[in-house]
């Protein structure tokens, strides 16, 4: 589906009053809020269920509980992690320190953290194995990752990558911890004019000075599927081949090829 062009607007309006025009509020970037939520369906249906925790069987959650099992590659974007600054005492912990505000300075690679604590780097690295090399206490020098939320130069740099391969509309969902109304809510629009969609006024505050970045991006080809979950400290992007060799060559990004069956 194409949105593009003021004659195929007025028919949308026509044959579907479910989709409507916005104008983001001080950036006159127009995109379509769609409060049906047919267009997600595609994924709602085709991920696996989230298994109880209190099942015997119970391997954790993986790949497959966030993207549809439909993509040639699987990739991990690791969110940036950076040192403070003005800290010197690596054996200090957060704890120790109560609730302050750390300085980010030079960007530490989680391949690089994991190799100062000993632990593999691996497509299944979190933020836990990390946090259990510590002693289970969060080292005060070490600032990040963020949990559901991209950084804009992350974001910035998916763009970058995805803009030669861009001509298909895009959607952004939003899932009901990233909404101020606990509503789902869904847009559409060029891959352009989809970065700014967080500034609108719906979209929940991660911090003082921005919002959430979507749930999930898709395009409409479905080439390219990117999910940033609400608890996760790094993003799952399920792609064709082409797209994959983009992302994991990427310098800016920290990426890890991963299966759908890597444990998340």
């Amino acid at each position: 589906m194409s949105l593009n062009g003021k004659e195929h607007l007025y028919e949308m309006r026509i044959c579907n009053s479910c989709i409507r025009c916005i104008r983001i509020p001080n950036l006159g970037v127009i995109v379509y809020a769609i409060e049906n939520l047919q267009e997600f369906e595609w994924i709602r249906n085709n991920v696996r269920p989230i298994d109880n925790r209190k099942n015997e069987f119970w391997g954790g959650n993986t790949v497959g509980n966030l993207l549809p099992k439909q993509f040639d590659k699987y990739l991990k974007i690791l969110h940036p992690m950076y040192i403070d600054k003005f800290v010197q005492d690596k054996k200090l912990s957060w704890d120790e320190v109560g609730d302050v505000e750390g300085v980010p300075g030079e960007r530490i690679l989680w391949r690089h953290l994991a190799t100062e604590v000993s632990i593999e780097f691996k497509p299944e690295i979190n933020l836990w194995a990390i946090h259990n090399a510590f002693a289970r206490r969060w080292p005060r020098y070490v600032i990040g990752a963020r949990e559901g939320c991209l950084e804009e130069q992350c974001l910035q740099e998916m763009v970058r990558i995805l803009e030669p391969f861009s001509k298909e509309t895009y959607y952004v969902y939003f899932d009901i911890m990233k909404t101020c109304d606990f509503e789902e809510q869904l847009f559409a629009g060029q891959l352009d004019d989809l970065q700014l969609v967080m500034n609108y006024e719906t979209i929940k505050n991660y911090s003082d000075k921005e919002k959430y970045s979507p749930t999930y991006i898709w395009s409409d080809d479905k080439e390219i599927c990117i999910n940033t979950d609400y608890d996760l400290q790094f993003t799952i992007v399920g792609c064709s081949s082409r797209l994959f060799k983009k992302f994991i060559n990427n310098e800016y990004l920290e990426c890890l090829k991963v299966d759908y069956t890597t444990r998340n």
